[in-house]
């Protein structure tokens, strides 16, 4: 459903101006949809500057307009200076979205919404009449005190505008700040899976700029055995809009390779539709290589004890092949006691072998 829907009262009567303001409204409608839609944000940012070029245009008409007409000097730099706002303020939007997505679409599309209906009904619609030469009659119906209280209405929803974009700017500068300074490798997404931004630390981290990594550019710096491993448990996530985490080797500038674990979480709009995601990225070489020593002492050991177990066998067959040579010579008077003493000795060796090699004990119960 269309956020906004074109209506007569929207009308200021003039049909070049008025089917340029319901192409602006088909713009936003399209806007809305894609930003609800979960496009990705290179979809976006196209559409942000196809509305941009579109606004340009139209406010080209509209002063070309108040300038064969001779409207008042009031009316003209009211006019003017409200282009050159919103100009400026579309402009920090895109800004903003290029680093924030979806965190400022919201107010993106609240911004548009009441700025363009209320230039339509208050400036243009006044424009139009005195284009049609209305604004005699119009002026004379309006005392100066009310056309004062006009132009301050006016000026009231520049400064509500000024304040809005005010505070955007303050919540992405904080935004920056914070994920600039935290000392792990900060990244989001949009819907398809690309990534539109990476903190400082990580574009410190790899030596690479945004362009570079933006997409899927940061694959680069992954190492190949991880690389389809990685792609793989992001797919899963990606699918299921649910959480992953992953450990995986990433290059460092120097072009050494860093053990990372990477937690990715779902961001989604008001309405519930998926956006992409936003993630961490931290080092844990350190940990890692403490993992491989301890796997690597355990492989020691195990081949160690391997090796023992083998030769402690090799006691026992021996053993027991004299303890039957010794059983085999029974019936000499003579030797028969210093023979049972030898079996018992032989029988004692057994047991301890036996005691350490537990299949060999169970093989002798």
């Amino acid at each position: 459903m269309a956020i906004l829907v074109w209506n007569e009262d929207y009308r200021v009567g003039l049909d070049e101006v008025d089917q340029q303001h319901q192409g602006l409204v088909d713009m936003i409608n399209r806007l809305d949809a894609a930003i609800s839609d979960g496009e990705p944000s290179d979809v976006i940012v196209r559409l942000l500057a196809d509305l941009k070029s579109y606004t340009h245009y139209h406010f080209s008409t509209e002063e070309h307009l108040m300038r064969e007409c001779a409207c008042e000097p009031a009316h003209i730099r009211l006019h003017l200076r409200q282009h050159r706002d919103f100009e400026r303020s579309l402009e920090q939007f895109a800004r903003a979205y290029d680093v924030s997505g979806s965190v400022v679409a919201g107010s993106l599309l609240e911004f548009l919404l009441k700025w363009l209906m209320s230039h339509i009904m208050g400036s243009d619609k006044e424009l139009g009449r005195l284009i049609r030469g209305e604004g005699e009659t119009h002026g004379g119906s309006l005392s100066a005190s009310e056309r004062e209280r006009w132009l301050q209405r006016q000026l009231d929803q520049e400064v509500a505008q000024r304040n809005m974009l005010s505070a955007l700017r303050e919540a992405e500068s904080r935004f920056r700040v914070i994920a600039d300074t935290v000392p792990v490798l900060i990244w989001m997404g949009d819907s398809g899976g690309g990534r539109s931004f990476f903190n400082k630390t990580w574009l410190d981290f790899t030596g690479r700029n945004t362009d570079a990594e933006s997409g899927w550019g940061w694959l680069s710096s992954v190492h190949p055995d991880d690389r389809g491993r990685l792609l793989e448990t992001f797919r899963q996530a990606l699918l299921g809009r649910q959480e992953y985490s992953a450990e995986y080797q990433l290059r460092r500038k120097d072009g050494e390779y860093r053990w990372m674990v990477e937690n990715g979480v779902p961001r989604n709009t008001r309405s519930g539709t998926f956006t992409g995601f936003i993630g961490s990225t931290t080092d844990i070489s350190e940990r890692k290589e403490a993992e491989f020593a301890a796997k690597r002492a355990c492989d020691r050991l195990e081949t160690e004890a391997s090796s023992r177990a083998a030769k402690i066998n090799q006691l026992a067959a021996k053993l027991e092949q004299i303890r039957r040579q010794l059983r085999d010579s029974e019936g000499n008077g003579a030797l028969e006691p210093l023979l049972e003493k030898l079996v018992s000795e032989i029988d004692e060796a057994l047991e301890l072998v036996s005691a350490c090699l537990p299949e060999r004990a169970a093989a002798l119960t």
